[in-house]
């Protein structure tokens, strides 16, 4: 089975800073900063950004794409760990598991997220 991590309440996918403390301290994910130009990373090959307070979400964010982080297993590891401690701010995680073969969607209605099963559809 496949383990998927995806939101269930309104307001959207994210970490808390727990969760990412807990990623640096136990998986030795590192973390970068913005250089000036407010584009390019210190460290590019660091896991986390420290944004500060200023986003609005907390102290960091993930620089892996979101749907990277749904089936990392030091993240997945975590959700497991931490529980509900792991969610941010406007999120709820769970953990989903799928059968190994099944090729997945993830549908979203103003952040509330379910998974599907990949179909063909035409408009």
């Amino acid at each position: 089975m496949k383990k998927i991590i995806i939101n269930k309440c309104y307001g959207g996918f994210g970490l808390s800073d727990e969760a990412y403390e807990w990623l640096m301290k136990n998986k030795g994910w590192r973390v970068t900063e913005y250089l000036e130009d407010g584009n390019t990373l210190k460290d590019k090959s660091a896991k986390i950004i420290l944004v500060g307070e200023s986003w609005g979400i907390g102290k960091y964010w993930a620089v892996a794409e979101t749907d990277k982080l749904r089936v990392d297993k030091d993240l997945i590891e975590c959700v497991e760990k931490l529980k509900d401690k792991a969610s941010g701010k406007l999120a709820k995680l769970k953990i989903v598991e799928i059968p190994n073969d099944v090729k997945w969607v993830i549908s979203e209605y103003d952040g509330v997220e379910s998974i599907h099963e990949v179909h063909r559809s035409w408009k």
